[in-house]
């Protein structure tokens, strides 16, 4: 098999033309009777963007359906690997199905969810499942649910007929699903990517498919200590595949190997947003039943292309729906400006405010909480409905529980070894010296020093709770029947909210909560 990649982060204009061009001849070389050609499509991790700018989905649609009417002989399937609904309001404000919409609108053949197209919960994914005309392909994931709609019941393998090949593709999903969730494993049972592929592939494989590819949402990584991607893993043992399309890592791959010293499986990942799709052609032999010849590229939407009619046609009224809303003022302006910058629980205002936030609407006497937002908002601005999703971007809900003064320590220890990390939470309403030996804590609301056997609330997001395979201490103590934890319902965006409309027109002031010592 010969297989290539090249993309934009390789070069310039010249490389993009060579690449076009490579595929171009795989194309139009002649073949022998036995031979077919298959094109691919690709998309992953498009997190509902709607926008109608360049790198927009609507102009990204323009491009995949010119593309796949030039595939060889029809012969093209189009395939998304997750976090297709989150990220944008047009996602939040239709829980997802402005997604729906617009993949209808393509005729995706497949679609394999990622870990955010649950961020609204199980019954919002059953109804998205339910709205997509694609077969939902997800081999690790089955719901617990006995009303779950048989039809649309996920499969994990399906044989696609392109022209004159037969390509097997095998779904898979996330399977730390569970550590980004704290009852997910409530709703839905999750298995492993590689047992799930040991499982299928024996099976797949008596079918005599001329292309093997395993579409997924994970990613391959040099490096992985909590084990969420196993992407290197499954390319050692399972060198039947000839190709995995991958997603999650938002990393750009225009292809290549990833098996023991350099051989194939043959690996493809289109980075992230719609910035660009991927796009894998390959010549089979339908008689051997094996991949000759293969090239991949990325390929980046070019500055004016036009939007999709249909697919904007489909999205038109979300698209309103978020711009009014986007425009509709909930608060009054901020009195200074508002930066994600700073040590959460030390110096950092937007940790703060959350914090505060979450204290009030759960009435909990200690929060932690970090960032969410990546932007400043400068002062004077009114909080629109943009702006409160630029601060929580994520749908969150919040879980109290109730702690020991030694189990806060604990916990604390535990988010400050972890700080540098996206997922660090700082702490609201505790004094904490932080040293080398770990926390001391000085004081829990006017109990100072605090009560050694008095159980305090606590709140955070759902997010922080379910651990994200980083924080086992807390995952231990909220497991404790006397930590009583639960979940409340209530959204972080919407704790935010009521904050800002409780305290019109003024934010916290940032508090040395954790004070660092030699």
């Amino acid at each position: 098999m010969a297989a290539t990649g090249t993309g934009k982060q390789e070069g310039g204009a010249k490389r993009r033309g060579f690449c076009l061009l490579l595929c171009l001849l795989l194309t139009l070389l002649p073949l022998r009777a036995e031979e077919a050609r298959v094109r691919i499509l690709h998309t992953s991790d498009l997190h509902a963007n709607l926008s109608g700018g360049p790198g927009g989905l609507l102009s990204l649609a323009t491009l995949l359906e010119e593309r796949r009417r030039q595939a060889p002989e029809g012969a093209c399937l189009l395939v998304d690997t997750g976090d297709l609904v989150q990220g944008s309001l047009e996602g939040v404000l239709s829980r997802g199905m402005a997604m729906a919409d617009w993949m209808n609108a393509l005729a995706y053949d497949a679609w394999i969810p990622g870990n955010h197209d649950f961020d609204f919960g199980p019954q919002a994914f059953q109804d998205l499942c339910q709205a997509l005309s694609n077969p939902l392909l997800c081999a690790n994931l089955r719901p617990l649910a006995p009303e779950w709609p048989a039809p649309r019941h996920p499969q994990g393998w399906r044989i696609f007929t392109a022209g004159r090949a037969r390509v097997a593709l095998i779904g898979l999903t996330a399977s730390f699903l569970p550590h980004w969730f704290p009852d997910f494993d409530d709703h839905f049972q999750v298995e492993s990517a590689h047992a799930a592929l040991a499982r299928l592939l024996p099976q797949v494989l008596s079918h005599a498919p001329d292309l093997v590819v395993v579409a997924l949402h994970q990613g391959w990584m040099e490096q992985d200590p909590r084990g969420v991607n196993e992407v290197r893993e499954l390319a050692r043992h399972f060198p039947e595949v000839d190709l995995f399309l991958g997603g999650h890592t938002h990393r750009a791959f225009p292809g290549r190997a990833i098996g023991p010293a350099g051989r194939r499986p043959w690996y493809v990942q289109p980075a992230a947003h719609g910035e660009f799709f991927a796009q894998i052609d390959a010549v089979v032999d339908t008689e051997s039943h094996r991949l000759l010849r293969l090239e991949s590229q990325l390929v980046e939407i070019p500055p004016g292309t036009p939007p999709h009619p249909a697919a904007e046609a489909a999205v038109a009224h979300w698209r309103r729906q978020a711009a009014e809303y986007g425009e509709e003022v909930l608060a009054p302006p901020l009195p200074r400006p508002l930066s994600p910058k700073g040590r959460p629980g030390i110096h950092c205002l937007q940790s703060e405010l959350l914090c505060q936030a979450l204290a009030e609407a759960a009435h909990c006497q200690v929060a932690l909480h970090g960032v969410l937002g990546k932007e400043e908002i400068p002062a004077g601005v009114p909080l629109t409905g943009k702006i409160l999703f630029q601060l929580v971007p994520y749908e969150n809900s919040l879980v109290v529980c109730q702690v020991t003064p030694r189990e806060l320590e604990a916990i604390l220890e535990e988010q400050w070894a972890i700080r540098n990390t996206s997922g660090a939470c700082g702490v609201w309403g505790a004094e904490a010296r932080i040293s080398p030996q770990g926390a001391t804590l000085l004081a829990i609301g006017e109990d100072r020093p605090p009560v050694p056997d008095k159980r305090y609330s606590l709140v955070m997001n759902s997010h922080t709770a379910a651990g994200s395979g980083r924080t086992p201490v807390l995952g231990k103590i909220l497991a404790q029947p006397d930590s009583q934890a639960r979940d409340t319902g209530l959204s972080t965006r919407d704790a935010l909210l009521q904050w800002f409309r409780n305290h019109p027109g003024t934010l916290p002031a940032t508090r040395e909560w954790l004070r660092k010592s030699p």
